[in-house]
């Protein structure tokens, strides 16, 4: 079987509860899907119903709220264990001209994975100063930047 794909979205806001405490992305929309779905408690994980490799495609909006940057963290999971290797460190901007530091944080995952197994894009921070949040459209005809936009599609 090939072709499986998914989109999923979601437009929450997320904080840290402590300085390098382990977050899971959250997706809570899905606008297409084939073969691949969303589920767990809070909508974490990524499942895949036919083994094969898959291209997991992403992008988190990153924001600090102090005038110190700080660093956030994203890395792989697989079946709720950490993928060795697969972190990810970025630098978030600090607070200025009056709004929050932005930064996104984009890339992707190639993964090789059996009927049912589930991935999970989790983070963290050095900070509880950096959240994943969504950011409101700034003006008529500009849409609304999402916390997490996910594409995962079966190469």
């Amino acid at each position: 079987v090939s072709g499986a794909y998914l989109s999923a979205y979601d437009t929450g806001n997320y904080s840290i509860g402590a300085a390098y405490n382990i977050e899971k992305l959250q997706f809570g929309t899905t606008s297409l899907n084939s073969g691949i779905t969303i589920g767990g408690i809070n909508n974490t994980d990524i499942v895949f119903s036919d083994s094969g490799v898959y291209n997991i495609v992403f992008s988190v909006q990153v924001t600090c709220n102090t005038p110190q940057a700080h660093l956030f963290y994203l890395w792989l999971c697989l079946n709720g264990s950490t993928v060795a290797d697969t972190n990810s460190v970025l630098t978030i901007h600090g607070t200025h001209g009056g709004g929050n530091g932005h930064s996104i944080a984009a890339w992707d995952f190639m993964v090789q994975v059996n009927a049912g197994d589930f991935a999970q894009l989790c983070w963290s921070a050095n900070n509880t100063a950096i959240a994943v949040e969504t950011i409101a459209s700034p003006a008529a005809g500009i849409p609304v930047s999402p916390a997490v936009i996910l594409s995962v599609s079966q190469v």
